[in-house]
């Protein structure tokens, strides 16, 4: 699953990269996280299928619908469980069916993060990002909560995630699953509204490894350290991990990526 991934470009940045605008009413919303946890329910920038030319700010994991306070800890509690959604099982979940048909958005992201656990029990972190692009896109559901009782609406979404690409599998391999990465070709389909459930589930395929490199982080990546360092690459010696004589879990690059 998907709890953590970064987008640490500054508004100015990141609208020259995507070539789209943030919406001028959620702009002061904007935060760069070099590591944001989803458990927090972070402020984080998507492109939405309503509205495609421009980059809002929405919050990770659905708010319950049926709430009057979304910060009461049942409301937190049930939130929790939102952050990612099955692709399998986004047209049958009562959860996420409401958005499945259209409510479609683009989590703009520079990277993530994964655990890959050793027999001995110990763990390290990698950070995956791709080769060719400074931003890519996760494909993610979206929706709408309004208090009933003021009128305030707050935009909700959560991260599709998928079966596991071999590099993804080797490295999470614990419950291995990873978030829906679109390319470049892929967004503006992601994003097309009227699309029928078949044409959607063709979309959500795993992606290909050829554009993902990954190396080890230190542990600021489980400790909701949002500095750069969580983000810079570790040395460290693991017969276990070098056994698998690749270079994404030992931690050396290709000379080709140096």
């Amino acid at each position: 699953m998907c709890y953590n991934y970064s987008q640490y470009l500054d508004k100015k940045d990141l609208e020259e990269e995507v070539g789209k605008k943030i919406i001028p009413n959620d702009q002061t919303g904007l935060t760069s996280f070099y590591n944001a946890n989803g458990f927090d329910f972070p402020k984080m920038p998507i492109i939405t299928s309503e509205n495609p030319d421009f980059i809002q700010i929405a919050e990770w994991g659905f708010i319950p619908k049926w709430t009057f306070d979304p910060e009461d800890s049942k409301s937190k509690q049930i939130r929790s469980g939102t952050l990612n959604a099955k692709a399998e099982t986004i047209f049958e979940k009562p959860t996420w069916k409401d958005s499945a048909e259209d409510l479609h958005c683009l989590i703009l992201t520079t990277g993530f993060f994964e655990p890959h656990h050793a027999p001995d029990g110990s763990c390290i972190y990698y950070f995956i990002t791709t080769k060719s692009r400074k931003v890519f896109s996760f494909g993610g559901l979206y929706k709408k909560w309004i208090n009933k009782k003021t009128g305030e609406e707050r935009k909700n979404f959560t991260i599709i995630t998928v079966e596991p690409t071999p590099m993804l599998r080797r490295l999470h391999n614990k419950k291995p699953r990873m978030p829906y990465i679109l390319g470049p070709g892929e967004e503006n389909l992601w994003l097309t509204r009227g699309n029928n459930r078949l044409d959607i589930e063709n979309l959500t395929r795993t992606y290909i490894d050829d554009d993902l490199i990954a190396w080890p982080v230190s542990k600021l990546a489980n400790q909701k350290q949002n500095v750069p360092s969580v983000i810079e690459p570790i040395e460290f010696s693991d017969s276990l991990l070098i056994a698998e004589n690749n270079w994404i879990l030992t931690g050396e690059k290709p000379k080709s990526e140096l």
